[in-house]
């Protein structure tokens, strides 16, 4: 872990003690994990992730509009498709037509990077790429106008200087964030707030949060606001976490577990100790509000949108195990006992049946998207709708999904088992998918009680 002085602790629980003795940089990594992952592991997936802000959008950008770019913006993806969620901004999770970022090379099936479906090339990158945008500057975006010292950190974060977190949920309240216990408490003299984490069940879980990405970090931190002793419900404030190689000051992080079937991603447990922050990282206004369960609500907007937009991904993720399966099914062959000639193992049925499923599935879930989608685009449409649609949605996509692509394995043989042909892969990131931004569970639970 040369160069980035990680502490590490005696195993993967002493990772998740946030009480132990802290480093200088304030990041913690178990012995079980070192053996098998470098920084560079990360770097990767961040470098992927820049790639895909960078390229987002060229495909579909035309002419005039290009002409307005300001002349120093990189990414694809502006601050207005983010706060307007144009087609562009969806564009990067739904993709488009299906065989045009596939290529076959002898048995082994590639990905190559391209604007159609390129969310499915690194589901982690993906990930980064959601929360910077969506959930970090979504949420900061709207505050611009009326805190115009958040605009220079907004450029940062358009052009991906600064890699953007959301840190929400806690070891103790994931699925009742409202009761979160993170506190920011405004000083006597009303100049500076204290963040503060006052137990072990109010670490921060489980945001990429770590330096390993070699990127000074920034996150939309909530906490419950205390002004005079008084809570004020649940509050946003923006905070700087790392300059890429050490967590700043009363941050400490513990780097989790790496997931099966997904790529390195630095998920992990973060919690605060008495960290100074000055008054204008408050989001919004310091007063109380009256519906406090309401005001959770519109903090977490964004949650709803990335809901949605991660549902999305089992689109092309669905296409693709399509595809990979067919491709796959085309070459293969076993010799006919009648003519003793080789045939395709995709002229049998059972070997069209699920493929052929697959994509009608991926097209009807591609209509049903895009059409909340507009949905969303629309003006005047009540936030309990979009709610429901996102939970139905969602709902379908993430089983259906996960029921075909095990199909497809299945229909691939031993190579199927393996990461480089895609489909187990997909189908194993896919999962954290339905948990991130709501619970699909929880979401069918909720939606059944109304």
């Amino acid at each position: 872990m040369e160069g980035h002085n990680i502490s590490v602790s005696t195993d993967v629980t002493g990772a998740l003690d946030l009480t132990m003795e802290v480093s200088s940089s304030n990041c913690y990594v178990a012995d079980a994990q070192r053996e098998s992952m470098s920084p560079q592991q990360f770097t990767a997936t961040y470098d992927q992730a820049r790639d895909f802000i960078r390229e987002a959008g060229r495909s579909t950008i035309d002419a005039e509009l290009e002409k307005k770019r300001h002349a120093d913006r990189v990414a694809g993806v502006t601050v207005e498709d983010i706060t307007k969620l144009t087609d562009r901004f969806w564009a990067f999770y739904l993709g488009g037509a299906l065989p045009h970022y596939l290529c076959f090379i002898t048995e082994r099936i590639i990905l190559t990077r391209s604007f159609t479906g390129r969310c499915t090339v690194d589901l982690a990158a993906c990930t980064i790429v959601s929360i910077h945008q969506n959930l970090c500057m979504g949420s900061i975006a709207p505050h611009v106008k009326r805190q115009p010292h958040f605009k220079g950190l907004i450029q940062q974060l358009e052009r991906f200087e600064i890699c953007g977190d959301f840190m929400l949920t806690e070891l103790g309240h994931g699925l009742d964030a409202r009761n979160i216990e993170t506190t920011a408490t405004l000083s006597a003299d009303g100049t500076y707030f204290d963040l503060h984490s006052p137990s072990p069940d109010a670490a921060k879980s489980m945001p990429p949060v770590t330096p390993l990405g070699g990127l000074p970090k920034v996150a939309v931190v909530f906490a419950q606001l205390i002004v005079d002793g008084a809570t004020h419900g649940v509050r946003t404030l923006v905070v700087h976490l790392t300059d890429g190689t050490h967590m700043y000051p009363g941050i400490t992080t513990a780097l989790l577990p790496q997931r099966p079937g997904c790529r390195p991603l630095d998920h992990a447990v973060t919690s605060f100790n008495h960290v100074r922050l000055s008054r204008d990282s408050l989001l919004g206004e310091i007063k109380n509000a009256e519906d406090k369960r309401m005001s959770f609500f519109r903090e977490i907007h964004r949650v709803n949108v990335g809901g949605l937009a991660l549902s999305l991904v089992n689109v092309p993720a669905l296409k693709a195990g399509a595809y990979l399966a067919y491709a796959f099914s085309q070459q293969r062959t076993v010799i006919n006992p009648t003519t003793q000639k080789a045939v395709p193992v995709l002229s049998f049925p059972t070997q069209y049946g699920p493929i052929i499923s697959a994509a009608a599935h991926a097209s009807v879930m591609e209509a049903a998207g895009r059409y909340i989608t507009d949905v969303f685009q629309q003006p005047g449409i009540p936030q309990a709708l979009k709610q429901n649609l996102v939970g139905v949605f969602k709902a379908t996509a993430t089983y259906a999904t996960q029921r075909h692509l095990s199909e497809l394995t299945d229909r691939c043989g031993w190579r199927g088992l393996f990461s480089f042909n895609k489909i187990s892969e997909l189908q194993l990131a896919l999962k954290g998918n339905s948990i991130a931004e709501g619970d699909v569970m929880v979401l069918c639970i909720s939606r059944w009680r109304l």
